[in-house]
C-alpha cells in the first residue's frame, strides 16, 4: 500500500488519464534501505496491491512514480487495475488523509530513473505546475504532451515499454477470466472438502484492498478469502490474504475464524513455508483445481 492524493489537469485525448504519484522512502525502500523488491515487475510476482488515489482514477490509467526525499527521481511505470473505490475503514482513512484507493500493477522499473535535477533543467518542463510546486502534493494529473515527454526520457524504446504493457494486460485479462470461471463453479472446491457458496467478487475489505473471491462455508459458518495469481505465489500474496482474512474476522465477529486460500501456478519456497505454518491458510495449484 502506497499513499497518494491528487491535483487534477486535463484528460488525455484517448480518454486515458495520466498521473504522477509522489511517495516517500517508507513505501519505496525495504527495511534494509534497498528498493522494495515487490515493486520490481521482474521479481516474479504481481503485487495487485492497493494504493490511495484520486477519486477520478479509472482502470487502465497510467502512473509514473516519483520517489521523494532520498531518491528524488521517477523510477516506475504503473497501471491502475481498478477504478477508484472508497476505503471502508473510515477512522484509519481519516487519520491518514486517505478516502479512496485503486488496485495497481507495476509495469516497468526504468533502468535510468529521471532525476529531479534533470527535470528542473529540462526546458520542456519549465512551466509544468507540479515541478514548480516542488512535487509537494501526493499526486498530480499529467497533460498528455508532458506525459509523452517524460516517458520519452524514461523509456527511449517505446516498443519495449508497449510490449511490457501488453504482456501485463494479457495476464490481467487471463486472471480475470479464471476468476470469472471459478466464481461460477464453486463445486470445484468440494474436492478439498470445501462446500462453499460465492459471497462476493472483488470484495473491498475493511482493512484495505480487494479480495478476488469471498466464499461462505455454511456447514462450518465461516468465510473464506481466495486470492488468485496467474503465475507464482510469493510472500507478498500471502500477506494480502493475511490482511483479507483479518478484515473478515473484524467484520463478521459472530462467525468462526475465516480461512485464506491462495491459487496460482506455483508457490515460492518462502511463501510455502508461511502457508505451512498457518493452519487456516492453504495453497491450491491452479492446474490441479481446474483439472477434471
Amino acid at each position: 500500500m502506497i499513499e497518494a492524493g491528487a491535483e487534477t489537469a486535463e484528460t488525455g485525448s484517448d480518454g486515458r488519464r495520466y498521473w504522477i504519484w509522489v511517495t516517500g522512502p517508507d513505501y519505496y525502500l525495504d527495511e534494509n534501505g534497498t528498493d522494495r523488491p515487490e515493486l520490481d515487475p521482474t521479481w516474479g510476482s504481481t503485487p495487485d496491491d492497493w494504493w490511495t488515489c484520486h477519486k477520478e482514477t479509472r482502470e487502465g490509467d497510467l502512473i509514473l512514480l516519483y520517489r521523494s526525499q532520498i531518491k528524488k527521481d521517477i523510477a516506475y511505470l504503473i497501471e491502475a487495475r481498478s477504478d477508484a473505490y472508497a476505503l471502508r475503514n473510515g477512522d484509519v482513512a481519516a487519520d491518514l488523509g486517505w478516502d479512496v484507493a485503486c488496485d495497481y500493477e507495476v509495469i516497468e522499473k526504468f533502468r535510468r530513473p529521471l532525476q529531479l535535477a534533470d527535470m528542473r533543467s529540462d526546458p520542456v518542463l519549465a512551466d509544468w505546475g507540479p515541478l514548480r510546486a516542488n512535487l509537494r502534493r501526493r499526486a498530480y494529473e499529467i497533460p498528455r504532451p508532458i506525459w509523452d515527454h517524460l516517458l520519452g526520457r524514461l523509456s527511449p524504446d517505446h516498443t519495449a515499454t508497449d510490449r511490457l504493457r501488453e504482456k501485463a494486460t494479457q495476464r490481467h485479462l487471463l486472471e480475470y477470466d479464471i476468476e470469472n470461471y471459478l466464481a461460477g463453479h464453486m463445486e470445484l472446491f468440494s474436492r478439498y472438502d470445501l462446500h462453499v457458496d460465492l459471497h462476493a467478487r472483488q470484495y473491498v475489505c475493511y482493512n484495505g484492498g480487494r479480495a478476488d473471491l469471498i466464499c461462505f462455508e455454511r456447514s462450518k459458518k465461516r468465510f473464506i478469502a481466495i486470492e488468485l495469481k496467474k503465475g507464482m505465489v510469493d510472500r507478498n500474496a500471502v500477506g494480502q490474504v493475511f490482511s483479507y482474512r483479518a478484515s473478515l474476522e473484524d467484520e463478521f465477529t459472530s462467525y468462526r475464524q475465516p480461512l485464506g486460500i491462495l491459487i496460482g501456478d506455483s508457490i515460492k519456497k518462502e511463501a510455502a513455508a508461511m502457508v505451512n505454518r498457518d493452519s487456516r491458510l492453504s495453497f491450491i495449484p491452479l492446474d490441479e483445481l481446474l483439472s477434471s
